[in-house]
C-alpha cells in the first residue's frame, strides 16, 4: 500500500486538479467535452462564491523518496546490456524528475481527487453530491481510492448530511459493484429515477420562449 495523505484542496492545487479533471474525462471517453479552464477551477472552488469543494490525495515524502530510489536502482541495473554480438552497450533511461518535482504541498505529486458540493433535499435535508472521484491509473489498487472515498463520507457526516449521491455510467460495472458492496443503492433500479440535463443552449431557448409567451402576465425579472 502506498504512503499518502488525504487533505482539503487549496488554490495551489488548481493546476493539478485541472490535469486530473482532463484525465478523468479521457477515461470516460469525454475528453472533448471539457470546456472549463484552470481559472474556472480557482474561481468556483476557492473564489468569493464557492460552488464546490475538493479533497486531494497527495503522496507522502517517504513514498516519493522510495520511488525515486527505486527508479535510480533500476536505472543503474539497466545502464548496460549486451547486444547480439556480446558487446556491452549503454541503454538510456527516462529521468526520475517527474517524482522529484511534483505539485501539491512541498512539491509532492497529487494522484487523486474528489470534487463535491452540498445541496438540500426537501424530504431529508442536506445531502452531498459527489461530482468527480478519481485516482490516477498508476496509483490505483494502493488503497488510495478507498481512503479518499471514506474521507468524503466523513466530510458529509460532519455536515449532518442525510446521504451522499453520485452518478455511475452503466458500462462501469466494476465501480457499480464496488459501490453496492459498500452499501449504495441504485436509484434507477429502486425508484425508477432518471437524471435529466438541459444544456446552456436549451436553457436560453426555454427562458426566451417561455417568458416571451408570458407577456402581460405577472412575471417578474
Amino acid at each position: 500500500m502506498a504512503s499518502f495523505n488525504i487533505r482539503k484542496a487549496t488554490p495551489k492545487d488548481c493546476q493539478d486538479l485541472m490535469r486530473m479533471i482532463k484525465e478523468l474525462a479521457a477515461y470516460l471517453n469525454k475528453a472533448d467535452e471539457v470546456v472549463i479552464t484552470v481559472n474556472d477551477v480557482e474561481k468556483y472552488l476557492f473564489g468569493e462564491k464557492r460552488l464546490a469543494e475538493a479533497l486531494v490525495a497527495e503522496l507522502s515524502a517517504e513514498e516519493i523518496c522510495q520511488r525515486i530510489e527505486g527508479e535510480r536502482t533500476q536505472k543503474e541495473e539497466c545502464r548496460f546490456d549486451k547486444g547480439d554480438c556480446g558487446i556491452e552497450k549503454s541503454i538510456e533511461t527516462e529521468p526520475v524528475s517527474h517524482f522529484a518535482s511534483g505539485s501539491g504541498h512541498a512539491g509532492r505529486p497529487l494522484v487523486g481527487y474528489a470534487l463535491y458540493f452540498y445541496n438540500f433535499h426537501t424530504w431529508y435535508g442536506p445531502y452531498c453530491f459527489i461530482m468527480d472521484f478519481y485516482v490516477t491509473e498508476e496509483w490505483r489498487r494502493n488503497g488510495i481510492g478507498s481512503v479518499l472515498w471514506a474521507k468524503i463520507i466523513q466530510e458529509a457526516l460532519s455536515m449532518r448530511c442525510s446521504n451522499v449521491t453520485w452518478e455511475v455510467y452503466d458500462w462501469n460495472k466494476r465501480s457499480m459493484d464496488y459501490y453496492k458492496r459498500k452499501g449504495a443503492c441504485d436509484l434507477t433500479e429502486q425508484d425508477g429515477k432518471h437524471v435529466l440535463l438541459m444544456d446552456r443552449k436549451d436553457m436560453e431557448k426555454c427562458v426566451a420562449e417561455t417568458l416571451a409567451s408570458a407577456t402581460g402576465s405577472d412575471v417578474s425579472s
